[in-house]
């Protein structure tokens, strides 16, 4: 089976700083790299003195100097109208994959009213949109009521029935409570980033056993699974321990594990628009 080309669809680097962001995307490299991933999209975070227009322009000036990244926007909270500003711009120049909301670490449900102008653009041009979801492993403190219920997300897809929404980190712990979304909402996808901390041997790692068993559940009330996505959530799960994991839950289970080239590429494609080829990655229409 084909595995290669690889896409991490959920990788993060910080922008507070210009120099340490661009050594933070060669460390990224070499993290693919060692866990022979070809490409990935990647955010910042909510870092100390975050602001939208310095962010998002920041990544994009850096990753073009890197063509095996792509970035993804990031919707800040904080500043509603900058954010829908310098989100809109990039997007119409085809220079972001598609635009984040930090539900949950941020105090707004995917169905805030402030929001919806964003959406609606998103829907009209064909920029998908990702929320965090669930209390993954690696998630600092939030407030849980803002990403933890599926219906907000339900709401959203049925609000927009044209646009193409993910789900980051598959609503953990609570894989069960999105799967009947993901298999009603046609227009839903869930990445499997950041469901775990440490190593990936379930030998070495109790909660892997756990994991895999409330996943292997949730797969079960899928009739397919061409809307999950491969997703580490580096720095805070390494790539290689997030690639070997979903490697060996696929084997252990022998379930759909011909649909992992679907899974590592096929369905982030189609989903964020994306045209990879000589060792890069863009938005489909994006300058080379």
């Amino acid at each position: 089976m084909q595995l290669t080309p690889i896409i991490d669809v959920h990788t993060h680097v910080e922008t507070i700083e210009k120099n340490d962001c661009i050594k933070q995307c060669h460390t990224l490299i070499e993290d693919l790299d060692l866990a022979e991933i070809d490409y990935a999209l990647v955010m910042s975070d909510l870092d100390e003195g975050h602001h939208p227009k310095k962010d998002n322009e920041l990544l994009v000036e850096i990753l073009e100097k890197f063509p095996r990244l792509f970035p993804i926007g990031c919707f800040d909270y904080d500043y509603v109208d900058e954010s829908i500003d310098i989100l809109e711009q990039l997007a119409n120049q085809k220079q972001i994959a598609a635009i984040k909301f930090f539900t949950g670490y941020q105090h707004f449900l995917p169905t805030d009213e402030k929001i919806r102008p964003l959406l609606a653009y998103a829907e009209k041009n064909n920029v998908p949109v990702m929320f965090h979801t669930g209390a993954p492993a690696q998630c600092v403190v939030s407030r849980l009521k803002f990403c933890m219920n599926p219906y907000e997300i339900d709401e959203v897809c049925y609000r927009y029935p044209e646009l193409k929404v993910s789900a980051a980190h598959f609503n953990a712990p609570h894989f069960l409570s999105l799967a009947p979304v993901l298999e009603n909402k046609e227009n839903l996808h869930a990445d499997l980033s950041g469901l775990f901390e440490g190593d990936a041997n379930p030998k070495e790692n109790v909660y892997i056993s756990v994991l895999n068993s409330n996943l292997k559940e949730a797969f079960c009330y899928l009739e397919n699974i061409d809307n999950i996505m491969f997703g580490s959530d580096r720095p805070y799960l390494k790539p290689i321990e997030a690639i070997t994991w979903i490697k060996d839950f696929f084997q252990t289970y022998k379930m759909l594990e011909g649909d992992l080239p679907d899974i590592f590429r096929n369905n982030a494609i189609r989903f964020y628009n994306l045209d990879i080829d000589n060792n890069s990655i863009k938005v489909k229409g994006g300058k080379d």
